[in-house]
């Protein structure tokens, strides 16, 4: 598969337009009365039809076989502006904390066990993120080292010396970015005083050893 190949040799793709525009205008409308916050946890159980358009064909070609392991809504807008660090993302969300071999350091965020899984099982995790709103630079729009997961865990004293270039991952409302968690990324504040909503999913393709288990609301 087309996206696939280019996922695994950048870490990153785009399926462009992955969902139709009465999608588009149907999460819009999920998601415009609610209080502007810098995000929401647990999306899967607290707004169940958000996640609807996980149905479409292109994206289940991606995700069967998978198990949603997190499910998030990121809004950055001008009164919730932030900058994110270049950085991996190295955590999974754990039902009951249990000392394992190459699992760790531990913490827990607003009740959930995060631990930092081995490389083995975070390269065979995706995560998806569909953009809302139209996103570039002036808005914060996704920046990336391409290939960069292809190094493993990189130390973040060795990604503020990373010397390629950054791509940024500039998106209309309606595209899916996808994404590997050892991709390094960040992202600047908003310049521009629009929104930039983005569902944010993450699947994984393996199980978990035993006795870990996977949060049911992370």
């Amino acid at each position: 598969m087309k996206y696939l190949d280019e996922l695994n040799q950048q870490g990153f793709t785009f399926i462009r337009q992955a969902i139709s525009p009465d999608q588009l205008k149907d999460l819009r409308q999920i998601f415009s009365k609610l209080e502007k916050k810098s995000g929401i946890r647990n999306l899967s159980q607290k707004f169940p039809d958000a996640l609807n358009f996980i149905e479409n064909k292109c994206i289940q070609e991606v995700i069967q076989n998978g198990k949603l392991v997190r499910s998030l809504l990121f809004d950055k807008h001008s009164q919730r502006n932030w900058q994110v660090d270049f950085h991996q993302d190295l955590t999974i969300a754990v039902k009951e904390k249990h000392e394992l071999d190459d699992f760790g350091p531990w913490t827990v965020k607003e009740d959930v066990h995060s631990v930092q899984a081995p490389d083995s099982m975070l390269n065979q995790m995706i995560s998806l993120r569909l953009h809302l709103d139209d996103c570039d630079e002036q808005n914060g729009a996704l920046k990336v080292f391409p290939a960069s997961h292809l190094q493993g865990k990189i130390s973040q004293e060795k990604i503020v010396q990373l010397e390629s270039e950054t791509h940024s991952c500039n998106a209309q409302a309606g595209d899916l970015l996808l994404m590997r968690p050892l991709l390094v990324h960040g992202s600047s504040k908003t310049i521009e005083p629009t929104r930039r909503r983005v569902i944010h999913l993450e699947y994984s393709f393996c199980d978990l050893p035993q006795p870990l288990q996977w949060c049911s609301h992370a």
